[in-house]
Order: C-alpha cells, then sequence, then structure tokens
C-alpha cells in the first residue's frame, strides 16, 4: 500500500491513481459536502446557506435578462440557455431541499419533512420556522450516530 504525503487525496492502492480519479474523487467528496442530508444543521448554518443559495438565485435570475434581450443571439442559442436554466433551478432546489433537511435533523425529524417545500405558501412559512425556531437538544439520530453500533 503506499500513501502520497503532500497530495490532496490520499490513496489506499498498490498503483498510484491518475491525476483525473483524483481530482473527479475530491470533486465527489465536496459534492457530498454539499449535498449530504445526512447531517444536522443549525439556524445559523441555515441562514448561512439559505444566504448563499438565494444569491446564486438572484445571480443567475439577473443574468438571464441581458442574455434574453440580447439581439445576436439566435432562438436556438436561447432554447439551448432556457435548458441549461431548467437543470440549474433543479440543482438550486436540490439544494435548498437538503438545507431544509438537514434543518429538519435538528428538529428531531426526518429529513422527508423537507418535501412539504413543494407546497406553495407552506414553502415560506417552513423557511421561516427554520430560520426562527430552535432546534432540539435530542436531534435525530442518523445512521451513522446510532450508539448500538
Amino acid at each position: 500500500m503506499s500513501r502520497h504525503p503532500g497530495k490532496f487525496f490520499h490513496t489506499d492502492t498498490a498503483d498510484d491513481t491518475s491525476p483525473a480519479v483524483s481530482f473527479l474523487a475530491v470533486l465527489g467528496k465536496l459534492f457530498l459536502a454539499a449535498f449530504n442530508p445526512q447531517v444536522r444543521a443549525g439556524r445559523g448554518q441555515f441562514a448561512r446557506g439559505l444566504a448563499l443559495w438565494g444569491a446564486c438565485g438572484v445571480a443567475g435570475w439577473l443574468s438571464l435578462d441581458p442574455v434574453a434581450d440580447a439581439t445576436w443571439i439566435s432562438d436556438e442559442a436561447i432554447v439551448v440557455i432556457a435548458r441549461v436554466y431548467s437543470w440549474a433551478t433543479a440543482l438550486w432546489s436540490i439544494g435548498l431541499f437538503v438545507l431544509l433537511a438537514r434543518r429538519c435533523h435538528d428538529w428531531a425529524l426526518g429529513g422527508g419533512w423537507a418535501f412539504l417545500l413543494c407546497v406553495p405558501g407552506l414553502n415560506v412559512l417552513l423557511i421561516a420556522a427554520a430560520l426562527f425556531v430552535p432546534g432540539r437538544p435530542t436531534a435525530r439520530q442518523l445512521w451513522r450516530d446510532n450508539p448500538a453500533e
């Protein structure tokens, strides 16, 4: 087994991994850090995450207007841009869902309660509650925090 000191990603295999594999492994870890709902989040962490996702959403919305008004962009390019924005909106919504699932775990509820974001009107109340209602000291125990293991 070889360990590579000084590299960002360590491997336990006998052969050296390529930089592309190491890069993809780092991207996977970053993705799980951002989109893993299996942890809990307090009000402050939720507020910071919500502010970041809100800023990303506003930036995306503001960047769409000049693109739509540009006369030099063809109709086919606008269709492609609309498809990209729809995927970006879905990714943004998933990020908000994960933030709220983490907050539900802090309330000792299951992360499935975050699906209430899909209900118009209730989603605003749920986000307000996530900002202002404190968590429980006995937050939801997750599978890796199970004391029986």
